[in-house]
């Protein structure tokens, strides 16, 4: 009994452990630094090089246009290289997509709270703002991708709108890689600089995946969690309002993985237990066609010999 009660409390620190160690104690910064910035400038480059002016029909329009074989030579293998370009940054915006895809890496970082800086400002659930932010980021590779079918000129995007996304999405990638939210006092989305009033209502007209949208999401959203990053009061908590409804729940919301982590192989145990009580289990067994039968007679004969060697072990002298 007291050997199974040390290999118990043993299991319990080798569970806790991982958790205090990278790479899950260095996640925060590799997503927000690393990942997410990376995402938007392959998006941002993805749309610049599909809606460059020399692509698709202009490119053929050259090689039809051209006066001799070495001109229509060179016209060529300009667009089998832009080509190229696009299928490499498409298969980078699939990577993103997938790394980024319901921010599943992005919530480790609930094992990696600011516990250290409650005295400056009240406890945030940051590893939902990351979160957030992936799934948005993956959409935008997402979206990125997508516009490929719709470059020509029968669905008549307009380019203003993407490539003003474009570059708003280099500007929210410096700001996250640098963690300086006044990078994105250089985000402009206003549609006077697509060429107009009027074209800029024809452009927002025509934007098809709502980049316009998801660029003041991701800009929303980045400021948010460039605030909870950065030192000093919270705008959303506002300074000492450490006992409102919102700071107590980001407390527990942060606390919750620290303990299930240490009792979840005890739940999933207690589970196990639970099978033989349930009707459910009693059916199967019914089942001709099941192998519950099988399963439950070995079940049987591994707890007996088990039992079996405990005594043994215990009383044989």
């Amino acid at each position: 009994y007291q050997n199974m009660m040390v290999f118990a409390f043993w299991l319990t620190l080798i569970a806790a452990i991982p958790i205090l160690l990278p790479p899950v104690r260095t996640m925060r910064s590799a997503v927000w630094r690393g990942m997410i910035p990376a995402a938007l400038k392959d998006a941002a480059s993805m749309l610049r090089a599909l809606f460059a002016e020399d692509t698709n029909s202009v490119a053929e329009g050259t090689i039809g246009t051209a006066n001799n074989d070495s001109e229509a030579e060179q016209a060529a293998n300009k667009a089998a290289s832009k080509s190229a370009e696009i299928g490499i940054l498409q298969g980078r915006c699939t990577y993103h997509m997938n790394a980024l895809f319901d921010g599943a890496v992005a919530k480790f970082t609930y094992f990696e709270p600011r516990l250290l800086d409650t005295y400056s400002k009240p406890p945030e659930c940051t590893a939902g703002y990351l979160t957030e932010l992936s799934v948005l980021v993956a959409r935008v590779t997402s979206a990125s991708i997508g516009t490929q079918l719709f470059t020509s000129r029968d669905y008549n995007l307009k380019r203003g709108v993407y490539l003003k996304a474009a570059d708003n999405f280099d500007v929210c990638a410096k700001a996250l890689a640098y963690g300086d939210a006044r990078v994105l006092n250089d985000i402009n989305y206003s549609s006077s600089n697509l060429g107009g009033a009027e074209e800029g209502l024809e452009s927002e007209q025509h934007d098809a995946f709502a980049m316009h949208k998801r660029t003041e999401e991701i800009v929303a959203l980045s400021k948010k969690w460039l605030g909870a990053m950065s030192p000093g009061a919270s705008p959303d908590n506002g300074n000492g309002s450490y006992f409102t409804n919102e700071s107590c729940h980001s407390f527990l919301k942060n606390g919750e993985p620290w303990v299930r982590s240490q009792f979840s192989h005890y739940i999933e145990l207690f589970r196990y237990l639970l099978v033989p009580f349930k009707k459910s289990t009693w059916k199967s067994v019914k089942d001709p066609e099941s192998y519950d039968v099988v399963k439950l007679v070995w079940c049987i004969k591994y707890a007996v010999g088990m039992a079996l060697l405990l005594v043994i072990s215990v009383y044989w002298p």
